[in-house]
């Protein structure tokens, strides 16, 4: 009999837990708002009805509190803090409003208040540490399929693509500054946070997903005067859009950088550079590396197409970048396939 309370208790206890995660208690909601009296008139981001508020507040209705509040530990303390979107009368239309709380000594207060330009829901995303608010429009990317043929050659091609890359806005705790930072998905003109991956990610990938990496190498000096290549497999043609990630500051948008060389590679030798990548970064601290550091001469951006693109950079040493640089002219019979380092490419 003990051992049958002992679980009964045990999934009540569970479930409970498990039951507050998935509804907002009334006085919960009252309180957040409670922290915004500059907001009047505002309600959660549910489009609940008036009479539906009613019930709610008597206990007779379950309110979901999945994409409009959570708790989570959004400052990376070791404790929760709670994260609610507020709907808030703005004339003939509706404010959306992000409204975080953190709890001390008992008492709840406001940490950050902002007007959000997405009207949608909110997610927390582990790995990025931030709360992600999906726009509802992607960025389209597309690339045409491509056939080439010549007597006596059998036909050659790229396969065509088109598909929305998902477009966040973020909300996410700055340790340095001690605040909370919002980055709109307007402002956000590719993929803010594009999520990092390990290098050793890459070439454990198989055949098909290989298909979707691409890899971009610029040189970084001379400053302003870079050499760029594209390194891509069959399965999908070059993009520059994917890479406008990679674009240094002191370059974005510089109209010297538009034309780029292009190399096709076949799935095998894309692998074999990524293993050359590896075997280089296994031997020395790249990961601490910034392009700040001086004797840093070359850039190898991987990226990962699909619609959550995924990004690796490295940055080499002249001797590290001689070294790739014979192992993609060993694969390619291509000489110096990087160019000359004081040569700007047209």
């Amino acid at each position: 009999m003990r051992t049958i309370r002992f679980v009964c208790g045990a999934l009540w206890f569970f479930s409970s837990r498990l039951f507050a995660q998935h509804y907002l208690d009334f006085s919960v909601y009252k309180s957040m708002k409670d922290l915004a009296p500059e907001l009047p008139g505002a309600r959660l981001h549910s489009g609940l009805a008036p009479a539906g508020y009613e019930l709610w507040e008597k206990g007779q209705l379950r309110m979901p509190a999945e994409g409009l509040f959570l708790t989570a530990d959004l400052r990376e303390r070791g404790k929760n803090d709670r994260a609610i979107l507020l709907d808030v009368p703005a004339g003939e239309n509706t404010a959306v409003y992000i409204l975080i709380a953190g709890e001390e000594g008992g008492s709840w207060s406001r940490l950050f208040l902002q007007r959000l330009r997405e009207d949608t829901q909110m997610r927390w995303n582990a790995e990025r540490k931030a709360l992600e608010i999906p726009s509802a429009e992607g960025i389209p990317v597309s690339s045409s399929a491509t056939m080439t043929w010549a007597p006596g050659e059998a036909p050659r091609g790229t396969y065509g693509y088109k598909f929305d890359v998902k477009r966040f806005a973020y909300v996410r705790w700055d340790g340095r500054a001690r605040r909370f930072e919002y980055i709109s998905a307007v402002e956000a003109s590719f993929h803010p946070w594009l999520m990092r991956t390990n290098l050793e990610s890459y070439g454990d990938l198989s055949p098909d997903e290989l298909t979707g990496v691409h890899i971009r190498v610029i040189r970084l000096h001379p400053p302003g005067e870079s050499s760029s290549l594209f390194l891509f497999s069959p399965g999908y043609a070059p993009n520059p859009d994917f890479f406008e990630i990679f674009r240094r500051p002191h370059r974005r948008g510089d109209s010297r950088d538009q034309n780029n060389r292009t190399l096709a590679l076949s799935v095998s030798q894309l692998r074999e550079v990524i293993l050359a990548l590896r075997g280089l970064a296994s031997r020395q601290a790249l990961w601490e590396r910034t392009a700040n550091n001086r004797g840093m001469e070359l850039s190898v951006a991987l990226l990962r197409v699909d619609e959550d693109p995924h990004h690796c950079e490295v940055l080499l040493t002249g001797p590290e970048a001689r070294s790739l640089e014979s192992v993609v002219e060993r694969i390619t019979g291509r000489r110096n396939p990087f160019g000359p380092a004081a040569e700007l490419i047209h």
